[in-house]
Parts: C-alpha cells; sequence; structure tokens
C-alpha cells in the first residue's frame, strides 16, 4: 500500500491582489526584507499594463504602480531588480508607438513608489 505523505509549509503571510486579472512574473526582496512584485495586469479596455507592488515584510502594501505605455496596447514587466540604495529597476516591454511595434525593451527606475516613473528606453 502507498503511503501519502504531507507536507505543511508555514508562509509568513500571503496577500491577494485587488486587481481582478494580475500576472506574478518576478520577486525580488530588499536588504530590509521587503518584497517586490512585478507582473502585468488587465486595464479597463481589456489590454496588459506593467504593474509593480513593493509590501513591508510582514505583507502589507507600501505603494503599487502601473505603467501603460502610450499605444494602450499589451504592456509587460519580464524582470526586476533592487539596488544597495532601494532603487527598484524593471524591465520589460511596452509599446509606445504602434507604427513601430519592434521597439519596446524598457528599463523603468521606481524610487520611492511616486507616480513619475523615470524610463529608458532601449531600442533594438
Amino acid at each position: 500500500m502507498d503511503k501519502i505523505r504531507f507536507i505543511f509549509l508555514k508562509i509568513g503571510w500571503k496577500k491577494v491582489a485587488r486587481l481582478h486579472y494580475f500576472t506574478k512574473n518576478t520577486t525580488a526582496t530588499d536588504g530590509l526584507g521587503y518584497v517586490y512584485m512585478a507582473g502585468s495586469s488587465i486595464n479597463s479596455n481589456g489590454n496588459h499594463d506593467i504593474i509593480i507592488q513593493k509590501f513591508t515584510p510582514d505583507g502589507g502594501l507600501v505603494w503599487e504602480q502601473t505603467y501603460n505605455g502610450a499605444a494602450d496596447m499589451d504592456d509587460f514587466a519580464a524582470d526586476l531588480f533592487v539596488d544597495d540604495d532601494n532603487n527598484v529597476f524593471v524591465t520589460g516591454t511596452a509599446i509606445d508607438d504602434v507604427s513601430d511595434l519592434t521597439n519596446g525593451l524598457y528599463l523603468c527606475n521606481f524610487v520611492t513608489g511616486d507616480k513619475k516613473i523615470t524610463r529608458k528606453f532601449i531600442k533594438q
């Protein structure tokens, strides 16, 4: 007879995104234990927007930002990195110009979660 083993993991916290559709692509933590998540969410037009969230070590939402490219098409976060100064860098694709769909790699810097996004466009 086969034995079934159950493994129980202690989860420190869990949160459910308040957005109806959310896809997490990547996570990172900083030196203080804050958790950063990047992915995509569905906007009111049915297109994907980049979403970045920062959580406290116990799961409280510190800030959340979304980015919708100027073309209002599908934009996705691919990866993120948090440096020693807690700057958050996000790479992904965003479409600003529908006449040139080959464009699209962005590096966004979210310092404090402010709505202002500094971005550098890297054209292929």
